[in-house]
């Protein structure tokens, strides 16, 4: 099973940084690419997703000439995606990931087939 995470970038490069290290840090048991597409952001946020990129946290970086907003980067993103993926995830690039089996969890979570939204998951249940 494969999950293609598809994460929008536009400036926040604190952030940026923060979701991508957590996603790689805190991430088991699935195997998935990260697809980062960034949306016209200024040069800082770029650079630091070309070193992100560089030191293999990122699987394929695209940058858009214009900010082509939520839906046209989404499908932008998705594109690139690898055609033998099992799943899209729509990650927002402001998530702090805590949890290793987050994406096992939520892929468990899925019915198979069509769209599912879901939210934050606050803490681990008891």
């Amino acid at each position: 099973m494969k999950v293609s995470i598809l994460m929008l970038t536009y400036n926040a490069p604190r952030y940026v940084k923060k979701s991508i290290q957590t996603l790689k840090k805190n991430t088991e048991g699935i195997d998935y690419e990260l697809i980062v597409v960034d949306n016209a952001s200024e040069e800082k946020t770029k650079k630091l997703l070309n070193k992100l990129k560089e030191k293999g946290m990122i699987d394929k970086l695209v940058f858009n000439d214009k900010n082509e907003l939520f839906a046209g980067g989404n499908n932008i993103a998705a594109k690139y995606a690898d055609k033998d993926a099992d799943f899209y995830l729509l990650l927002n690039s402001d998530v702090k990931i805590k949890n290793k089996n987050w994406l096992k969890r939520l892929v468990n979570l899925h019915p198979g087939r069509g769209i599912s939204s879901y939210g934050a998951v606050l803490s681990e249940p008891v």
